[in-house]
């Protein structure tokens, strides 16, 4: 069911901004993240959210996106450290993975490529 949720999307392409490394103070991950919210991020949660409900998921949208990679684990620095140039990262599908938590191992269960019959600007900084 959710494999079909989400084959509905409508978002288009577009580009992210990778802009700052960061940690995850729960997981002691290392980031590179966006300061800046998303709005297309926004609109496939939404998208997502609803097209779930519809297949009758439950699904919670108390969290943001938080659109981030994780570059390694362990004691790092506090804070944010900006980078001189941020990364493009340019969205053009979504994946549904499982992330096994604490074994480094993730289960893919789908990838959908964004509708490309329309484009739309990604947001620069």
């Amino acid at each position: 069911r959710a494999q079909q949720a989400a084959a509905t999307l409508r978002t288009a392409p577009f580009d992210l901004y990778l802009d700052r490394l960061r940690r995850f103070e729960a997981s002691h991950a290392l980031v590179i993240a966006t300061g800046k919210p998303s709005r297309s991020l926004s609109e496939i949660a939404a998208d997502l959210h609803f097209a779930c409900q519809a297949r009758g998921i439950t699904a919670s949208r108390s969290r943001k996106p938080n659109p981030h990679v994780t570059l390694a684990y362990g004691p790092g620095f506090a804070g944010i450290r900006m980078l001189e140039t941020p990364i493009r990262w340019r969205i053009e599908e979504i994946t549904l993975i499982d992330s096994i938590f604490g074994e480094s191992r993730h289960v893919e269960y789908g990838r959908w490529r964004l509708p490309t019959d329309r484009e739309q600007e990604g947001f620069g900084f």
